[in-house]
Order: structure tokens, then C-alpha cells, then sequence
């Protein structure tokens, strides 16, 4: 496993447990830095029914009621 994703192992089982907690089909994560993606999560399908789509990076969520919750989680590590 690449040391950088293991920084944010603790910031992908939250966003699980969150998927879990609400019932959502799928669930992602994206960290940009510096306009540059550094660590993407993805889990889950597209929807509960039959023949759903495994989510990916070709996904597409709305991100506008999740920005805040990020940006709150924000890892501190200058180091990144």
C-alpha cells in the first residue's frame, strides 16, 4: 500500500461508517491538494437495485452537501 493512502485510512472508515449510518448505496471520498488529487475512496453501487454500477472514479456524486464535512475532517499533516 502506497504510505501516503495510509494517512487517510482513519478519514475513509469514518466516510464507511457514515455510508452505513445513513443507508446510502455508495459512498466517496476525494482529497485534492494543491489542485492535484491525492487520495480517492470509493465503495458501494450506484443505487440498491439489480444490476447497479460498483462505484469508480468515473462516478458522479453531489458533492455540494458534503464540502463542509470535509473540509471539517481536513487532515493536518503539512507533510502531505
Amino acid at each position: 500500500m502506497n504510505p501516503i493512502n495510509n494517512i487517510f485510512n482513519t478519514l475513509d472508515e469514518y466516510t464507511e461508517q457514515i455510508q452505513n449510518r445513513i443507508a446510502a448505496s455508495a459512498g466517496a471520498l476525494c482529497v485534492i491538494k494543491d489542485n492535484k488529487i491525492i487520495h480517492e475512496w470509493y465503495s458501494g453501487f450506484h443505487h440498491y437495485h439489480k444490476g447497479a454500477r460498483k462505484t469508480g472514479a468515473e462516478s458522479q456524486f453531489n458533492v455540494y452537501s458534503t464540502r463542509v464535512n470535509i473540509r471539517g475532517s481536513c487532515c493536518r499533516d503539512r507533510s502531505l
